[in-house]
């Protein structure tokens, strides 16, 4: 068979075309991997730029400039965001000859390997959390990275389990209310933060969680009180104080720290307005069983809460009103010892006919009182509790001593007492007339 020159050429032309076209694809598969290529080199590069600018790490000296007065001073790591400086304390404490301020490292000290070693530790915790909140496109505080690198996940105690484990402990010796604020504590603490270790609690937490309560409101929609807010740290003050004990926390986080309270002015009724009072005819049996109650308080001066405690055989031969009083009897058991005869028995009266009581709702005790009060046209915002105020009003304008009234009023301490109530303008009148 003849293969003609036309058919050899047009079989060339092919073969040419095919290797160009496998040419071509190999070129195109290059290319694409040198663009691939150029562009991870272009993210790892942005990638390394990002955590190098924004977040520069550095171990330094003496960052105030001042020694202590045993010549040392302290290690802090300095982080810089955004051009902002914070600090971390290292707790490290060296003399100047042993930093090296080129190296950035503790040189000529006995434990500088392991101050080192920790240092770099610190650092390198610091990158990872970092780069963790970059990678996860999520805010970062700076706050949060100094909290992170206090918390010691092999060494730390939940301090919230360490304060219930307290609080459950002494149940049984604490009065309702002390128990409610510290449960309110809890609940607080938990919303603030879901886990809290005891390495964790510094001065700044302490501040922020304040400035955080702040900015709480309470069932009602009303603001928290500076009071209120004041009573919470009291609480957290006692489980902060134990895990000192133990050794849990080393520094003092309330050193420096401060609540100022709001002081109240205290509302109490004068003799005349009480007659007045106590002569109040009610238009509806919710008034008057709440009117009988309240005038049981203002004249036996005690709690609110004690009001199931009394029974009939409480009230003595003798003439007085006996019973331990409720916020007292699982710690020290005060006895409550309240002559009758101050009103002239009314309170044995009132309870021979309405009692024994039961503890009344206070919100709906309260607006009975304000409106028996705006019925009696007597202009005074008072709570239930102003008549145990009242109570000890009376008694010292009577010129009762302070530990009668105290017995009284199952007080532990007279300086409690004292803070108790005020006297009222009628009372200082009378005085100076005198």
């Amino acid at each position: 068979m003849i293969i003609s020159d036309l058919q050899i050429g047009s079989v060339v032309q092919l073969e040419t075309v095919y290797c160009a076209i496998l040419r071509i694809k190999s070129l195109i598969f290059k290319g694409l991997y040198f663009i691939c290529e150029y562009y991870n080199a272009l993210l790892r590069s942005y990638t390394y730029k990002s955590l190098t600018n924004m977040l520069n790490i550095q171990p330094v000296f003496n960052r105030s400039k001042r020694l202590r007065a045993d010549g040392l001073g302290k290690v802090h790591i300095r982080f810089i965001h955004k051009g902002r400086p914070f600090y971390f304390d290292t707790k490290i404490l060296i003399k100047p000859d042993q930093w090296n301020s080129k190296k950035h490292i503790v040189v000529k000290h006995v434990e500088a390997f392991e101050y080192n070693d920790d240092i770099q530790t610190w650092m390198l915790e610091a990158r990872k959390y970092y780069r963790s909140k970059w990678k996860a496109r999520e805010r970062f505080i700076p706050k949060d990275l100094i909290r992170h690198l206090q918390y010691d996940k092999f060494a730390d105690v939940d301090f919230l389990a360490f304060s219930k484990e307290i609080n459950e402990s002494e149940k049984n010796q604490l009065a309702d209310n002390t128990y409610k604020k510290r449960l309110d504590l809890f609940g607080k603490l938990e919303a603030y933060q879901e886990k809290i270790y005891c390495s964790q609690l510094s001065y700044d937490f302490v501040t922020d969680f304040k400035e955080w309560l702040f900015k709480q409101k309470s069932h009602k929609g009303t603001v928290l009180s500076a009071n209120y807010i004041h009573s919470l740290f009291v609480v957290f003050k006692k489980f902060v104080n134990a895990a000192r004990i133990k050794g849990y926390i080393t520094e003092d986080i309330f050193y420096g720290f401060k609540i100022s309270r709001v002081a109240k002015v205290v509302e109490v009724l004068s003799e005349n307005e009480l007659e007045i009072f106590y002569k109040y005819e009610a238009d509806t049996r919710a008034k008057e069983r709440a009117h009988k109650i309240l005038c049981f308080l203002f004249f036996t001066g005690i709690r609110v809460g004690d009001l199931e405690i009394v029974k009939r055989d409480s009230f003595k031969a003798n003439g007085l009103l006996e019973f331990v009083a409720g916020k007292t009897r699982k710690r020290k058991g005060k006895l409550a010892r309240v002559p009758m005869h101050l009103f002239d028995d009314r309170a044995k009266e009132i309870f021979k006919k309405y009692g024994p009581f039961k503890v009344p709702n206070n919100y709906d005790l309260n607006t009975r009182f304000r409106e028996i009060l705006t019925d009696l046209k007597i202009k005074k915002y008072m709570t239930v509790h102003g008549a145990r105020h009242t109570f000890k009003s009376m008694m010292l304008e009577r010129g009762y001593p302070l530990h009668i009234i105290a017995e009284m009023m199952a007080h532990s301490s007279t300086s409690t007492t004292a803070k108790y109530g005020s006297v009222s303008d009628n009372a200082i009148l009378k005085k100076i007339n005198q």
